[in-house]
């Protein structure tokens, strides 16, 4: 977010109406849920000074001035100010790299190795996306199908395999052990799933009977 008159007041604002309008006129309180409201801002908020150092992330909430007690926690504000980001090292904490990625995002054509890890992965795809035009996004919709119907052949592939193997081992083993293929069994192997044949497969050499 970019500063404006009143930055505060209106933060404050939005996070209060999120809490308040969780419920309608005549619902009971106990549905109320806490709020936290999360602002990121391309600007220092609250510049250092001689008596005070707010860090990047700061974190805010009701407390009680003479003993500090914090029981009143449903509205929380926590402001992530991105230039106090230090930027003579690489980031380390989650906290900085969340900063890292909200300062750098435009601008990076692959994915760094400070990022390459969930959820940072799943925000870059999505920053890279968010500006695609509609023909963009049918492309990129069309490869992911297209990535999907490659990995479901596959899997298919696999799985026929599997079935292929399992129903071979049964024939060999029914040889071996003098046990007649009638065509009835034939016809039951071909309608047997992989799970099944396997079972069978075991059958055969604990029992050495097709009952």
């Amino acid at each position: 977010m970019l500063q404006v008159e009143g930055f505060e007041k209106r933060v404050v604002y939005n996070v209060a109406k999120a809490y308040v309008n969780q419920i309608a006129r005549g619902d009971g309180y106990p549905h109320l849920n806490d709020v936290v409201g999360i602002t990121i801002c391309d600007f220092v908020l609250w510049p250092d000074t001689e008596g005070r150092q707010l860090p990047m992330l700061s974190r805010w909430r009701m407390t009680e001035q003479q003993t500090g007690a914090k029981e009143l926690g449903q509205i929380q504000l926590v402001f992530l100010e991105l230039p106090k980001y230090d930027t003579s090292r690489p980031p380390q904490t989650v906290v900085e790299k969340w900063a890292y990625f909200f300062r750098e995002a435009d601008n990076l054509t692959v994915v760094p190795e400070v990022l390459a890890e969930h959820p940072f992965i799943d925000a870059l795809d999505a920053a890279r996306t968010a500006a695609f035009t509609a023909g963009e996004w049918d492309a990129y919709i069309l490869a992911g199908i297209a990535i999907q119907n490659e990995r479901g052949a596959l899997a298919v592939a696999e799985k026929r395999g599997r079935k292929e193997g399992l129903r071979e081992g049964v024939e060999v083993l029914c040889d071996v052990l003098g046990i007649e293929l009638t065509d009835e069994r034939r016809r039951e192997l071909a309608n047997l799933d992989a799970a099944k044949l396997a079972a069978l497969l075991a059958r055969l050499r604990e029992r050495r009977s097709w009952t």
